[in-house]
C-alpha cells in the first residue's frame, strides 16, 4: 500500500462523507482536518494486521468510520454495533452488517475469535462502565488481532486547566440537557451524552487488565473546525493562544485532546 495511493483513497473516502455526519464522529473529523494522521494510523494497521475478513465498530453510529477502515485496509465484511435504531439503518445503507447492542450490559452476537479488527471511537466516554465491552472485545477478537480506540482524555491540557480554574472539565457531563461552566473557549453549546472519560495511563492500565498490548499512541490536536465553530466567534486572541498551547502540548499523548491508541490482543479473557 503506497503512500501516495493511500492518501488519495483518504481523500476521496472522506470528501464523499456528508457534512452533517462527520460533525458526529470526532476521530472523521480529526482524520479530514489531518489526512497525514490518518495514513500513519492506517499504514500502522496495515503492516500490523494479520488477516482482513472482518472488522467489527462498536458504537458504529451512521457508519462512516466503520466503512473508512473498511475500504481503505481492504476488508471483505464490516460490522457495527449501536444503542441508536435510526443510525444503524444509515449504516446499513452503506453495506454495514448492524445489530443493535447495549455495549454497557450486552454480549455480542458474534462467535469467539472473529474479528482482526475492532475498532471503538467515541464510545468509551458514553459509558457508565467499561468492564464489559473490553471483555466482549477481547471475546471476539483474534489472538494478535487489533484494536483501535480513540477517546476524549481526561488528562488533555485543556482539563486540566479547567480544573485549576474552576472550570468543568469538557469530558465530564451532569445534564442530558445543559452544559455547565464550561472553559469560554470551549466549542460545544449541548450536552452530547460525555458520561466521563480516563487518563492516558489509567486507559492502558485498564487495557492491560484486560490483555490489551499498546502497540502505538498517535497524539492529536484540536481540530480547526472545532474552534470555527464557536457561535458567538471566539476572540482571535483567545483562538490563538488555545492554537498555540495545543500545538506544544499536543506533542505529549498524554496531554493531547485524544490520544488514538491501538493495541492487540496478547491473551483471553
Amino acid at each position: 500500500m503506497g503512500t501516495h495511493h493511500l492518501s488519495h483513497v483518504v481523500e476521496e473516502i472522506l470528501s464523499e462523507v456528508p457534512e452533517e455526519y462527520l460533525f458526529t464522529s470526532a476521530t472523521l473529523t480529526m482524520f479530514k482536518d489531518n489526512p497525514k494522521l490518518a495514513i500513519k494510523i492506517l499504514l500502522f494497521l496495515n503492516e500490523h494486521l494479520k488477516n482482513r475478513v472482518r472488522l467489527l465498530d462498536l458504537g458504529c453510529g451512521y457508519g462512516y468510520l466503520t466503512r473508512f477502515f473498511k475500504y481503505t485496509l481492504n476488508f471483505k465484511d464490516a460490522y457495527g454495533v449501536d444503542i441508536d435504531r435510526l443510525r444503524l439503518e444509515v449504516a446499513k445503507k452503506l453495506g454495514i452488517t448492524t445489530f443493535y447492542v447495549d455495549l454497557e450490559k450486552d454480549r455480542l452476537p458474534f462467535p469467539d475469535n472473529y474479528f482482526s479488527l475492532v475498532i471503538a471511537a467515541g464510545i468509551f466516554n458514553h459509558l457508565k462502565f467499561w468492564d464489559n465491552i473490553l471483555r466482549e472485545t477481547n471475546r471476539v477478537l483474534e489472538f494478535n488481532g487489533l484494536l483501535f480506540i480513540s477517546t476524549p482524555n481526561m488528562g488533555w491540557w485543556v482539563e486540566r486547566i479547567s480544573l485549576l480554574l474552576g472550570y468543568q472539565p469538557p469530558s465530564v457531563e451532569v445534564s442530558e440537557v445543559y452544559t455547565v461552566n464550561l472553559p469560554p473557549f470551549y466549542p460545544r453549546k449541548k450536552s452530547i451524552g460525555y458520561v466521563h472519560s480516563l487518563t492516558l495511563k489509567g486507559l492502558i492500565q485498564l487495557l492491560s487488565i484486560y490483555n490489551f498490548k499498546c502497540l502505538k499512541i498517535f497524539s492529536t490536536k484540536i481540530p480547526k473546525i472545532d474552534l470555527d465553530l464557536k457561535k458567538p466567534p471566539i476572540p482571535s486572541i483567545i483562538k490563538y493562544t488555545v492554537k498555540t498551547l495545543d500545538t506544544i502540548f499536543c506533542v505529549i499523548p498524554s496531554l493531547s485532546i485524544r490520544p488514538l491508541i491501538i493495541c492487540k490482543k496478547v491473551n483471553s479473557t
